[in-house]
């Protein structure tokens, strides 16, 4: 079992060594020829001089005439141009691929130029493998989110031995151990698996990812009209959807040859999801009713196939003519008038009800001073007449009360004297 193949175990072990991680380079197949390609800008005021390393072995060199020289003949070839402008073209060739090229190859500056630029000017780690990839069969390589995707790992007709494949996640943890069919729920969290081929003698085929794009819909469509001076303005925000989305309009069931402005911002919570809002106004709209359709889809090909995905909202809207609006205004007015004129009479009934109240009670206070006449006469007969004229004006209990009251309230029925208190003791044995 070749663990060490395993891309994070190689990365995690260079990281604790304090040493600039290295880029993972394709796989080789051994007894393959195998290049490193590539270009860099050489800015430093030096002459160009390089050297490769195989782990920390020179392989080949070459100088400022451009001339390289190659360790072993046999084992690489190593060529180098640089343009005018300073852009370097270089390229590294291993003849033949064996299991000791498994390890880190990296290009440096050499001589003055090494001094001003110590780090790598490239880097990778290189892995060797027995067999050639595996070939999938019937993966689809675009698929909505949660449906269920499904994918074959076979063999290579390069291959001419049996393999046991195997299906990871690209983390390296196991899905499907000694399986070459994948199947489970579609998901951006968990998108990436590889398929790995191996022999009974632990030979390993070169590993295949199968990463198909994910695609989500939109979960949660809002949108809101607005009525301003310039027209109908339509804001939709279509929340959790990948890629970000597009929107179409269509009103009484025709597309609008509308340009909507877009703001695509990933999630906070789910940065793999954006969330799309997208305006537009209508202007120069008719007095009439409005069939208005918002279609939210994601923008997969940027062809009308993406239009399956789709998420819609429905709205009927009217816009009033100016008769409609003035016969509305008069409807209103009216009904304010109806309403104030109500408001009004219960306010003159409130107030003609006071004023009824406070003349009664006023006769009541005028009549009682009238006992008054016989405050300085002898004969108690004189008083208890006047009394009884009281009694002929109060005729129930609630009246009498509010006459004592009265009496015990106000100062110059107070000077009555002694006289009036006993009369009122009466009128309390009374009730």
């Amino acid at each position: 079992m070749r663990s060490r193949r395993h891309h994070i175990v190689a990365l995690i072990i260079f990281a604790v060594k304090a040493v600039t991680v290295p880029d993972v380079c394709s796989p080789a197949l051994k007894r393959k020829e195998y290049s490193f390609q590539g270009n860099f800008h050489h800015t430093i005021n030096e002459p160009l001089e390089i050297v490769w390393l195989r782990n920390k072995t020179p392989v080949s060199m070459c100088q400022s005439r451009m001339a390289c020289y190659d360790y072993s003949d046999i084992k690489t070839s190593t060529t180098i141009t640089m343009s005018g402008d300073g852009s370097v073209q270089y390229k590294l060739i291993i003849r033949n691929v064996t299991d000791v090229d498994e390890t880190i190859w990296s290009m440096k500056y050499l001589g003055l130029a090494s001094l001003r630029k110590q780090e790598p000017l490239f880097s990778c780690k290189l892995f060797v493998y027995e067999y050639p990839a595996p070939t999938l069969v019937d993966c689809p390589m675009m698929l909505e989110e949660n449906t269920m995707l499904n994918c074959t790992c076979a063999k290579n007709n390069e291959t001419e031995v049996d393999l046991k494949y195997s299906w990871f996640q690209t983390n390296g943890s196991l899905i499907n151990n000694g399986g070459n069919v994948l199947s489970l729920p579609a998901s951006k969290q968990n998108s990436g698996q590889e398929c790995r081929g191996q022999t009974s003698t632990g030979e390993e085929s070169v590993p295949v990812v199968y990463d198909p794009l994910i695609i989500a819909r939109a979960k949660l469509l809002d949108c809101v009209l607005n009525s301003t001076e310039s027209g109908l303005t339509l804001i939709c925000v279509a929340q959790k959807v990948y890629p970000s989305a597009n929107c179409d309009f269509t009103v009484g069931g025709n597309n609008l040859p509308l340009d909507p402005v877009y703001i695509h911002l990933p999630r906070i919570t789910e940065p793999l999801y954006y969330n799309t809002q997208c305006s537009v106004t209508l202007t120069d709209l008719t007095p009439g009713y409005y069939d208005i359709v918002v279609s939210v889809y994601p923008n997969v090909t940027g062809s009308d196939s993406d239009k399956i995905y789709s998420v819609k909202d429905h709205f009927i809207y009217k816009i009033e003519s100016d008769e409609e609006s003035r016969h509305e205004t008069n409807v209103i007015f009216n009904e304010v008038i109806i309403c104030l004129t109500l408001c009004l009479l219960i306010l003159i009934v409130i107030l003609h009800t006071t004023i009824l109240i406070r003349r009664s009670i006023n006769n009541s206070k005028q009549t009682v001073p009238g006992l008054m006449k016989g405050k300085n006469e002898v004969e108690k007969k004189n008083v208890d007449h006047n009394f009884n004229d009281v009694d002929h004006i109060i005729s129930d209990k609630e009246n009498i009360e509010t006459l004592i009251n009265l009496v015990l309230a106000e100062p110059d029925l107070n000077e009555m004297g002694p006289l009036l208190k006993i009369k009122q003791k009466e009128m309390f044995e009374k009730l």
